[in-house]
């Protein structure tokens, strides 16, 4: 079986020649989000571990829902915001905040257009989600560091706290 770094090359090719065939953010999520959710080892057919439209505050309006809730045992790991592949992911971080704002439960936020990955972290007791991303992860311009990092968030190997404290140290 090939290593988590054989995988996301070998799906790098395959994932970039569907840029230019989306339009819209469904087929983004579909062609692009969805298999690297499966790389990351999480089943997108199991909603006790990737949740479709994940009602994200107590409200329950259309307009309040995540993207993705990645689970562990039921419970939000991370949120995943998506937008269509040829969007810039500048003007979308104060959505995710406040996702990540109305589920004091959930840390970490990725803000991502299928190519492009920006994580974010919440920090519940200061009330605020950081301004930059802690780590972004490009299939454009991948480096086997940032592969490195990235595995971190793999389904066998998610660690919240070892995250956390590598926040500061992590490569952007």
């Amino acid at each position: 079986m090939n290593t988590f770094k054989e995988q996301i090359i070998e799906s790098q090719q395959d994932l970039l020649s569907k840029k230019d065939l989306i339009h819209n953010e469904e087929n983004t999520k579909q062609a692009l989000i969805n298999p690297f959710l499966l790389l990351l080892g999480y089943d997108i057919h199991n909603p006790n571990e990737v949740e479709f439209e994940f009602h994200a505050s107590f409200s329950y309006k259309n307009s309040d829902k995540v993207d993705y809730a990645v689970k562990s045992k039921g419970k939000p790991l991370f949120f995943i915001e998506a937008k269509k592949v040829t969007k810039d992911l500048t003007n979308h971080y104060a959505q995710l905040e406040y996702y990540l704002s109305t589920n004091s439960d959930v840390e970490i936020g990725i803000l991502t257009n299928g190519i492009v990955y920006k994580f974010f972290a919440y920090f519940e007791k200061l009330k605020t989600m950081d301004k930059e991303p802690f780590f972004v992860f490009d299939f454009e311009n991948m480096e086997d560091e940032k592969i490195d990092i990235l595995s971190l968030f793999c389904k066998n190997g998610f660690d919240l706290n070892k995250l956390l404290k590598r926040r500061g140290t992590l490569v952007l």
